[in-house]
Order: C-alpha cells, then sequence, then structure tokens
C-alpha cells in the first residue's frame, strides 16, 4: 500500500513538473517578446555528424581537420588515489568556415537562426551552457559592421579562457586568409586586451556586443566537449602563439601563487603561509596583479610552484623546464585537473590537503609544507 502511494506521489510530482515547465515556455515569448534570433531548440553534439542535413550543409562553407583523435595518458604517481584520473580520450577537432549564423559573445555559442539548431563545439562542454539563456532572449540581434570574416573570442573563468577558449580562437585566427573581426563580449577577462595586443589585433577589427550578432562569415574552431581535460595540442598552439623570454629552464624562481584576496577558497592561514614562504626564499605572488604576458615569463621561470587549487595554476603551461608543484586543496575538496596537467609537462607533482576551518577554506598545516620542500632540497 505504502509502495503504491509512492509510485503514485512520484507520478504526480513528475506530471506537475511537465505542466509548470510547458507553462513557462507558453508566457516566456510574451514576457520576452519576439526573438528575431531565433533561440535555438535543439543542440547538436558535432557539425560534422549532421554535416549531411540540408539544413546543416547550406551553413557549411569549409571543413578541415584541426586536431585528430588521440588518448592522453597522464603519469601521475602510483600513489595518488583512483579519483586523480590518468586517461583520456579526445575526438577529433575541427576548423568549420561557416556562413549566416548567430553568435553570443559572451558564451561563443554559434546557433543557426532559421533552423534553431545550436553547435555544442562553439562552447564544449554543457557545464558552459549554464544560464546561456541571458545571452539569447534578446528583442533584437546586431549585425557585425566590417569585414564579414569574423571569429568569436568569449569569456568566461581563466582557467577555462586560457586552456581551452584562446587555443580555439587562435587555431581559429590562424587558419585565416583575410583578417576577421574579432567578436568580443562586453563584459570580458581583462586578459583579452592584453592577448589581442600581443596577436597584433588592431582597435579596428575589435567587435563589442552585449547582445547576440549575425554573422555572414564565421570561423570556428571547435572546443572539445570534456571540460577540465587539457591536450597537449591546447597547450602547444599556446606556446607557438607567445614564447615568453626565459624558456631554457635554467631560470630558478620559486614562487607561491597566493589566494589570499580571493573571495573564495582562500584559506585561514594563509598570511602566516606566505611569510613563512617568503622566508624560504618564495617570491608570493598574485595573479590578478599581473598582466597575461606577465604571468607567462614568471611561470616561464618557476622552478617550484605552491599554490591553493585555482585558475591561476593554469599558467603552468608557460614553464618549459623541469618544475615541482606543491598543490594545496581546500578541505573536504579535490580536482585533479592540475595534476593532470602538470605531470602532462613533464613535471613533478604533489599535493596536500587543508584541516577543516568554520571561517575559512580550510588551514594548511604549515609544518607538512615546509616538510614537503624540505624533501627537495629547500
Amino acid at each position: 500500500m505504502g509502495e503504491n502511494v509512492s509510485i503514485r506521489e512520484a507520478s504526480f510530482s513528475e506530471i506537475r513538473a511537465r505542466a509548470v515547465s510547458r507553462a513557462i515556455d507558453g508566457v516566456r515569448p510574451l514576457v520576452a517578446g519576439r526573438i528575431e534570433g531565433g533561440a535555438p531548440k535543439t543542440v547538436l553534439r558535432s557539425v560534422v555528424e549532421h554535416s549531411h542535413r540540408p539544413e546543416v550543409s547550406r551553413h557549411i562553407e569549409d571543413i578541415v581537420l584541426a586536431r585528430p583523435a588521440r588518448i592522453e595518458d597522464y603519469p601521475l604517481a602510483d600513489e595518488l588515489p583512483a579519483h586523480f584520473r590518468r586517461q583520456k580520450a579526445f575526438d577529433p577537432v575541427f576548423t568549420y568556415r561557416l556562413r549566416d549564423v548567430v553568435v553570443s559573445p559572451a558564451s561563443g555559442l554559434v546557433w543557426l537562426e532559421d533552423e534553431g539548431l545550436a553547435f555544442l563545439e562553439s562552447v564544449g562542454s554543457l557545464y558552459r551552457l549554464l544560464g546561456w539563456e541571458r545571452s539569447l532572449w534578446q528583442t533584437r540581434l546586431v549585425p557585425v559592421d566590417g569585414p564579414e570574416v569574423a571569429v568569436a573570442l568569449s569569456s568566461t573563468g581563466y582557467y577555462h579562457w586560457l586552456l581551452e577558449v584562446v587555443p580555439s580562437y587562435l587555431h581559429s585566427t590562424r587558419s585565416l586568409t583575410t583578417p576577421a573581426v574579432t567578436i568580443l563580449p562586453h563584459r570580458r577577462l581583462g586578459a583579452t586586451e592584453n592577448l589581442l595586443d600581443h596577436a597584433g589585433v588592431p582597435t579596428s577589427r575589435r567587435f563589442e556586443s552585449q547582445r547576440p550578432v549575425r554573422v555572414k562569415h564565421l570561423t570556428l574552431t571547435g572546443i572539445p566537449g570534456i571540460s577540465g581535460f587539457i591536450g597537449r595540442s591546447e597547450v602547444d598552439v599556446l606556446r607557438e602563439w607567445h614564447r615568453p623570454s626565459s624558456v631554457d629552464g635554467s631560470a630558478d624562481l620559486h614562487v607561491y601563487l597566493s589566494r589570499r584576496r580571493a573571495a573564495k577558497r582562500s584559506m585561514g592561514n594563509e598570511q602566516e603561509l606566505e611569510e613563512t614562504l617568503a622566508q624560504r626564499g618564495f617570491r608570493i605572488v598574485y595573479a590578478e596583479d599581473l598582466t597575461l604576458l606577465e604571468q607567462a615569463d614568471l611561470f616561464s621561470r618557476a622552478r617550484v610552484v605552491v599554490a591553493p587549487h585555482g585558475a591561476g595554476l593554469s599558467n603552468l603551461v608557460w614553464r618549459r623546464g623541469p618544475c615541482h608543484v606543491l598543490e594545496v586543496f581546500p578541505a573536504d575538496f579535490h580536482n585533479d585537473c592540475f595534476a593532470r596537467l602538470s605531470v602532462m609537462l613533464g613535471f613533478t607533482y604533489e599535493h596536500i590537503s587543508c584541516n577543516r576551518d568554520d571561517h575559512s577554506a580550510g588551514v594548511v598545516h604549515i609544518p607538512s609544507v615546509t616538510s614537503r620542500l624540505s624533501e627537495i632540497g629547500l
């Protein structure tokens, strides 16, 4: 009896949820007005897989293989736990030349206006689509002014921007045969201008918009749909774009990358840790004080890096010589992205976890940190 009631309650709950969803879908157009952009109804995982469909093929001018499928091995130490993943398969990545499409400057999402089809490869992981409707429900679209050829450089957190969005953008621009307009969101990372200046993109070829943009000809290199897994090819694209002043591995800089000014994941005793490491010859670095190129040049000289888990560790890609990485995790938190990045680059890697603290992301046991450093001669 009780089991039947539970089933009926679950069924009623599902029916109610569907009814609410349909009601929202019905009311939304009344609130938002007519959407000229035609918010996409379907997301296509791969343009290549659907390129035979007439409604897709008429928007494709060319498809070029950018990177073949591959399996990336991450040779992590045996003593690291199983949730530190050691292998990942990557699908092939293609560069597309598309025509008559719409792009969201904020998310980078590309879709077909009349067909209501969005291209997942333009954003990579589905996780990055959370909240995407804010970019789509607009009263009208703004056409791109100037050259008909365009590429998009969207904005997101620094880790995903540097290691996923930027390699895609650089590969797209490298494949162009004519100058292109770079489409930019109104709100973007400060590193964006540093990137464009260094890439030689004049302000006359930067188009900023808060709204989705219709583009006659768009070049798009797909972003792998496995957010957080970085392949060697993405690193190579970045290193080809910028070669820091110190790349021979002879520098011997010891860096502590601080999160003390961060709004989240800062440690309760981080100032004490900074003072301890400074006494041992470490340079205390706040990444937010540095430009993109300054971060690249600094990390290219880093022989030892100690840092709480955070996006600033993405800059490890600029180091070409040997490096030892000690990552400090908040209490009850682990993320293996920088462990995988470190060993892929040939670095030695270890981590330590904070103890719980009611007022911060945790308190690190400083003698444990100094003991680890003593083991490597520091």
